[in-house]
């Protein structure tokens, strides 16, 4: 081993102890000028029960409280960890906090004067945002960004985003017109509200940086393009190369030549490393080995938990999907036989009412032929042809044509 693991926690806090170190850190992260930095204390104490919080980095820059944290590796709780750690990065400006007086007038009087009083009271407006930066070594929190920000905003931006109707290309205007009001309301500075906004926690994603870098060098290699320079890159490859146990001085030849990274390595070398350094390595080693181990076997025990009762679900799934299956296919059955019954009836229906319509026919044409009759009979008889007309209902053309007919 040539150079100690950067991300060891001992190791981080000799590197980041350098403020010359931690402020090019957070410039090439940030993309900032950072005019001054002010390295605080890392241990507070804060309440009975929990007497003593200890960040691996603290410091202020450019009017911010800024914590660095180092996570070697899979915790469950991050979130709420590092939730707890910005809040009181924030609390912690009471122990300097600068206070005011405050002058309490009463409505009583004694003689003609108003009672009143005067109290010192912490200054609130003198609060500064704080930035929370947490480095997750092996962890990304299933997310494939470099990093992910998280800051308070007011609710009504998650409700927009998740809006599916508002999307849709027919609501176009509605669209522009929620986006304009929600612009007035995160843009709010009344009684500095826009104070909320400025503090960030952000998760920064090691095993990402290093992968989406490479990715883009192959992309850039293949399509003969440039990619995006990202400084802070160079932070996390660098960490990366040294939690390799055989990592040698050739690993880091790129790095030599920048002074600031010629430090670290002066800082980590193995050759002024101390025998507890060395045992501190070795014990983090075997601590690592023993939690991957841990998490192995409760991932192989939890993944052949899982698969029994994958395929107990999907025999329960598969059974219940027969079932179903078999139901639709019975209930299509009825509805087929019922679908045939009504075909056969409504046939039936139609024949009926063709034969019904055909008899209807038959008897009037029999009507028809013995009216016929009855005036070429009353004809026969002499009866006039108009009154022949008045009783069969027939024309006297009609009458004329049958009479002729007879004759």
């Amino acid at each position: 081993m040539y150079l100690a693991p950067f991300n060891y926690d001992r190791f981080f806090k000799k590197i980041f102890s350098d403020n010359d170190i931690a402020k090019a850190f957070l410039e090439d992260f940030l993309d900032v000028e950072i005019e001054e930095i002010q390295q605080l204390g890392n241990e507070h104490a804060v309440t009975n029960k929990s007497k003593i919080v200890e960040f691996d980095y603290r410091c202020k820059i450019n009017g911010q409280y800024v914590i660095i944290d180092m996570q070697q590796w899979y915790k469950s709780d991050v979130a709420q960890r590092f939730y707890i750690y910005h809040a009181l990065n924030a609390a912690l400006q009471l122990e300097d906090l600068k206070e005011k007086v405050v002058t309490i007038e009463y409505d009583k009087k004694v003689g003609n004067k108003k009672i009143k009083f005067e109290k010192e009271v912490k200054d609130y407006r003198k609060v500064e945002p704080v930035l929370t930066l947490v480095w997750l070594v092996d962890d990304s929190l299933h997310f494939k960004s470099d990093f992910v920000s998280y800051k308070l905003l007011p609710d009504i931006l998650e409700a927009f985003i998740k809006n599916q109707q508002i999307w849709f290309k027919e609501n176009f205007d509605n669209l522009i017109i929620t986006r304009n009001e929600l612009i007035e309301v995160v843009d709010n500075e009344h009684k500095d509200i826009n104070f909320l906004k400025k503090n960030k926690l952000i998760f920064m994603f090691q095993k990402n940086i290093v992968k989406n870098f490479e990715n883009a060098k192959k992309k850039e290699e293949e399509n003969n393009i440039e990619s995006k320079d990202l400084k802070y890159v160079r932070w996390f490859d660098f960490a990366k190369k040294t939690l390799k146990k055989d990592n040698s001085k050739e690993d880091f030849e790129e790095y030599q030549n920048d002074p600031l990274f010629k430090e670290i390595t002066r800082r980590l070398v193995q050759e002024e490393l101390s025998e507890e350094d060395k045992e501190y390595i070795q014990d983090e080693s075997d601590l690592q080995e023993k939690i991957k181990a841990y998490n192995d076997g409760v991932f192989s025990d939890g993944f052949k938990e899982s698969q029994i009762l994958a395929k107990k679900e999907i025999k329960e799934v598969k059974q219940k999907a027969d079932k179903e299956l078999d139901e639709e296919k019975q209930k299509t059955e009825k509805e087929k036989q019922k679908a045939e019954k009504e075909k056969q009836k409504a046939e039936k229906e139609k024949q009926k009412a063709e034969k019904a319509e055909k008899a209807l026919e038959i008897e009037k044409e029999k009507a028809l032929q013995e009216k016929y009759q009855m005036a070429i009979e009353l004809n026969n008889n002499d009866m006039p042809i108009n009154a022949i007309a008045n009783i069969t209902k027939l024309s006297i053309d009609k009458i004329k044509q049958l009479t002729k007919e007879v004759l």
